[in-house]
């Protein structure tokens, strides 16, 4: 009705419609209930003053939350609305789409609409370095994450008496520093390797060389150790860490500090006898004494083997004994007994010319004319 009787009540019901919802009555009321009794006790007007209210829907994309202060149901339009976005581990806020754009954080909103915000995240890039052998691996920029696209530089520092080798993972090669573009997780290391002292040495007549010429190598390295003999010298083994080898060059390959030594012996040189042996005799003769040895006679000549050597003749062969001749020669009353022998010259061999009165006692006593007397 437009008219009331003075005193009587009237009940007042605000009802919002759409996304409006009711604020507050002003005029010949006031208040924020939605229903309110009015007396009549004069003509008034009253006014329910509507406003537009809003929903806000904040959204978060897997890698992180989003928090909204005030939180409330829903809106006034033209409040202001904090939106804060946080990362979890291993990722990181890139931005915000829907109802607003950018990448501020935290974000303040106002709010004029319905609105659906979304916190975008991506993941970060970890890295795990660790080394093979002793050294270490160092990043320049050292992080616990990093973005993608971002540049690392990696430089391996080897531990004394180690080199650095290859790097194995991630990134490859033997550059060192390298560097990594991160493009997601990576794993890297650094392979490194101990040197080790190889020492050659020698006993007896002889020389020793290494190759490649060096005086330490890397784990896993190939080495040729060669031994020369000096003239009249032979090499027989390698002994300490050769381990009685005989072969050479000897081949190593290094897993530790070596310490190899040559071993050479005296070549024996035969006497001339044993020579004249070999040039006379077969070598299955030669190890019959009584056929081959110094005082056998295998050509009954009565010339011994080693005569035979001396005079040059043929130990297989009596008619060869020509480097004997005897005479008879009268003068002053008697008669003397002329023997000639020729000899040849032997290293090693004395000559003496012995006589006996009865081939029992034998004496010798020549007074550098070459002639010995006996009565």
């Amino acid at each position: 009705r437009d008219v009331y009787d003075v005193g009587e009540q009237v009940t007042l019901t605000a009802t919002p419609l759409g996304n409006a919802a009711f604020d507050r009555w002003s005029g010949g009321a006031s208040g924020t209930q939605t229903s309110l009794v009015v007396t009549m006790d004069t003509g008034k007007t009253v006014t329910a003053t509507f406003v537009d209210h809003y929903n806000l829907t904040a959204n978060a994309q897997p890698g992180g939350s989003v928090s909204v202060s005030p939180l409330l149901p829903d809106y006034r339009s033209g409040s202001q609305v904090v939106l804060t976005a946080t990362s979890q581990p291993g990722f990181r806020f890139v931005g915000w789409t829907g109802g607003a754009s950018g990448d501020a954080n935290p974000l303040t909103l106002v709010v004029q609409a319905d609105t659906v915000i979304s916190a975008q995240f991506e993941a970060l890039s970890l890295l795990a370095l660790s080394s093979q052998g002793s050294g270490q691996v160092i990043a320049s920029p050292a992080k616990p994450s990093y973005q993608n696209g971002e540049q690392v530089m990696l430089t391996a520092t080897p531990a004394d008496g180690w080199s650095f080798v290859n790097w194995v993972g991630a990134v490859s090669g033997t550059a060192n520093p390298t560097g990594l573009v991160m493009n997601g997780n990576a794993n890297v290391t650094a392979v490194f390797k101990q040197w080790f002292a190889v020492e050659v040495f020698t006993s007896g007549e002889g020389t020793v060389s290494k190759s490649p010429e060096q005086s330490s190598y890397l784990d896993g390295a190939s080495v040729s150790i060669t031994a020369a003999a000096a003239p009249e010298w032979e090499f027989v083994r390698w002994d300490d860490d050769g381990d009685g080898s005989t072969s050479n060059p000897l081949s190593l390959t290094i897993s530790a500090a070596r310490r190899v030594t040559a071993v050479f012996r005296q070549i024996e040189q035969d006497t001339p006898f044993e020579t004249w042996q070999k040039d006379n005799f077969t070598e299955a003769e030669r190890a019959d004494a009584l056929l081959s040895g110094p005082m056998a006679d295998p050509d009954g000549d009565r010339l011994a083997n080693l005569l035979e050597h001396v005079f040059g003749t043929d130990p297989r062969d009596r008619s060869s004994s020509k480097g004997i001749t005897t005479s008879y020669a009268e003068g002053d009353g008697q008669v003397a007994l002329q023997v000639e022998v020729v000899v040849q010259s032997q290293e090693g061999i004395r000559y003496r010319l012995e006589v006996s009165p009865d081939l029992v006692s034998w004496f010798y006593n020549g007074d550098g004319t070459g002639k010995t007397y006996v009565s």
